[in-house]
């Protein structure tokens, strides 16, 4: 891996020590490793570094941030830590930023994280906006050490219940025709209600190609409801807890 980046034109370096003695000082060093290793992977490069460095701790290690932080303090070294999120298309788009760290040093990083982050060509104007101008900097200083990377842990659980829903609803749409098929009945399985609302015959492999375009398209600004959707999936049994929940408070009363 190493050899094929500095093919690309990048320096390389075998040895932490070797890594941080190629670096123009003030030095600039962003880690990207699991979150269970960050602790020693900073403990490792302290001793290597200088007053006015920097230490950008790209993955989701939210906890240890702000002791990590006055650790690295006490050497004059900066701790920032910043969420990122963009997978694969981030590095065509830009990815997604979300910064936690003192004024100063973050305000040093803005050419590096105006790089990566995308651009104003890439943005276009919610639908329920009139006058828009989009930012020049699209990247989230959300405040001291700790909070980019709390921002990311929610943006995690928003995005991770976001694809429960999808996969709710996939699920959903396949059991549509629950109502042409003969079920198992015993002491345990409750028959189905209304069988006849559940001959709907779907494309599943078409729709769910559809909604992959559609969510790759962005085309959608906002989220929309339907009070019907938990309705549907007590007919066939399909688990949608998260559809449930976000639904619950359009659904009719119970009579």
């Amino acid at each position: 891996m190493v050899k094929a980046l500095e093919a690309e034109g990048a320096l390389g370096a075998k040895r932490l020590a070797d890594f941080a003695g190629k670096l123009d000082r003030p030095r600039n060093i962003w880690i990207m490793v699991p979150a269970g290793v960050v602790g020693s992977t900073v403990d490792q490069l302290r001793p290597l570094l200088d007053a006015g460095d920097i230490v950008i701790d790209g993955g989701n290690s939210y906890r240890d941030d702000i002791s990590r932080s006055a650790e690295q303090k006490r050497d004059g070294i900066h701790f920032v830590d910043c969420g990122t999120s963009g997978g694969v298309w981030g590095l065509d788009c830009g990815y997604c930023l979300m910064i936690g760290g003192e004024d100063e040093p973050v305000q040093r990083l803005n050419p590096i994280f105006g790089t990566i982050a995308p651009g104003k060509a890439r943005l276009s104007p919610p639908r329920t906006c009139g006058q828009w101008e989009p930012p020049s900097r699209v990247y989230l200083h959300a405040g001291r050490p700790g909070a980019g990377h709390f921002v990311k842990m929610v943006h995690n659980g928003v995005e991770y219940g976001m694809m429960a829903a999808i996969a709710e609803g996939l699920s959903i749409i396949k059991g549509a025709d629950a109502g042409l098929h003969q079920q198992e009945i015993d002491a345990e399985t409750t028959p189905l209600r209304d069988p006849w609302a559940y001959h709907v015959v779907v494309l599943f492999g078409a729709t769910g190609d559809l909604a992959r375009r559609k969510l790759r398209s962005r085309a959608t600004n906002g989220l929309s409801c339907s009070p019907w959707s938990p309705t549907g999936r007590c007919g066939p049994e399909v688990p949608a807890a998260t559809a449930v929940r976000d639904h619950r408070h359009v659904l009719p009363p119970e009579s």
